[in-house]
């Protein structure tokens, strides 16, 4: 939820993970600070879920499983600057410290992928959603 806070715009960090199919974690934060555009907010939520992420994986690897990790976001700004080896005029007022999810994602292989607002669970976890997109999100976060 990008400056949605009418007070002191700050933007809201959703997230969820899912572990075979089952939700394993989640979290909804106020962002600690102003993002200047969507595709900051979205790379700080990105970091919040590279540090769960890897959390995870650790967690799992010392139990003798392995993962492949996916990620989904649903800012196209976002997913490019992923793709791209250099920073465009746009991403360098980003702070450095979110481009280590960058790095992490490279070195873990976590996959990004594009999912469509409509689609995007994390979305009941900051802003206000349609009845019936709620109710299909909270029967997916809570089980039938």
């Amino acid at each position: 939820d990008y400056a949605n806070d009418q007070i002191s715009r700050r933007s809201v960090t959703g997230v969820v993970i899912f572990l075979e199919g089952m939700v394993i974690d989640f979290v909804s934060k106020r962002q600690n600070h102003v993002s200047r555009s969507s595709m900051e907010a979205e790379f700080i939520a990105l970091s919040v879920l590279t540090e769960k992420l890897l959390l995870f994986k650790e967690a799992l690897k010392f139990l003798g499983h392995s993962v492949q990790m996916k990620a989904f976001c649903d800012n196209q700004s976002a997913i490019q600057s992923f793709s791209s080896e250099t920073t465009t005029k746009r991403s360098r007022f980003i702070d450095i410290s979110y481009h280590f999810t960058k790095l992490e994602f490279i070195r873990h292989k976590i996959k990004l992928f594009y999912v469509r607002s409509e689609e995007n669970i994390s979305d009941v976890l900051t802003k206000c959603t349609k009845k019936n997109i709620f109710k299909k999100f909270q029967e997916l976060l809570l089980g039938k």
